[in-house]
This record gives structure tokens, sequence and C-alpha cells, in this order.
């Protein structure tokens, strides 16, 4: 691998090197044009997906007014028991961690640098 390494690279410096040639004719390039059948294809199938994207969609969509009575939805039940001694505990909680983070946001930052004594 390291010979071919060092060939490719006398051979990229030759090419470098040399001087340019004038060529005896001009190089010219096909160039390649989409067929147009491809482009129908192209936009059917793109009909296509926003036709199956729409049924989906149409699918999830809410019941009408007449389906809608006929389906019992649960009963949600609050079960917090409006505890007054638990939800007082949480309050004063919170409070005093907005103290603390208060009382640390006024302090100056400490600094690990070496002092003189």
């Amino acid at each position: 691998c390291s010979l071919f390494a060092a060939e490719v690279a006398t051979i990229a410096a030759e090419l470098r090197d040399a001087e340019l040639q004038p060529l005896p004719r001009p190089i010219t390039l096909p160039v390649w044009h989409r067929r147009r059948a491809y482009t129908g294809i192209r936009a059917v199938g793109a009909a296509a997906a926003v036709a199956v994207m729409a049924l989906g969609i149409a699918s999830r969509s809410p019941l009408s007014n007449g389906d809608r009575h006929s389906i019992q939805l649960p009963r949600v039940v609050d079960f917090s028991g409006g505890d007054q001694a638990e939800i007082q505990r949480l309050r004063n909680q919170r409070s005093d961690a907005i103290a603390v983070a208060r009382a640390t946001r006024n302090r100056p930052a400490r600094r690990l640098v070496n002092q003189p004594a």
C-alpha cells in the first residue's frame, strides 16, 4: 500500500508540474434529459400520497354528533381530598426553595485562585 501511495504521489506531482497542452478538438459531454414519462409518473405518485394522507387524517377525525352520544366517557375523580395541611406544607417547601435560590444568587462567585497569605 505504501509503494502504491508513493507511485500515485509521484504521478500526481508530474502531472501538476507539466505544462498544459491544447486539445486537438473540443470535448463535448452528452446532456442527459429526463424523460417526460417519468414526470407524469411522479405527479401521479405525489397525488396518490396526498390522497392516502387525507384518508389517514379523515379516519382520525372526531366523531359526528350522532356518534358522540353512544360513547360513555370515563369520569375523572379528584383524589387530592383538599388536605389543607399538605397543601400548606408544599407551599412552605416552595417558599423555602425560593428563599435559598435568592440567597445564593446574590452571593459573589467563589474563585479558586491562590491567594497570598
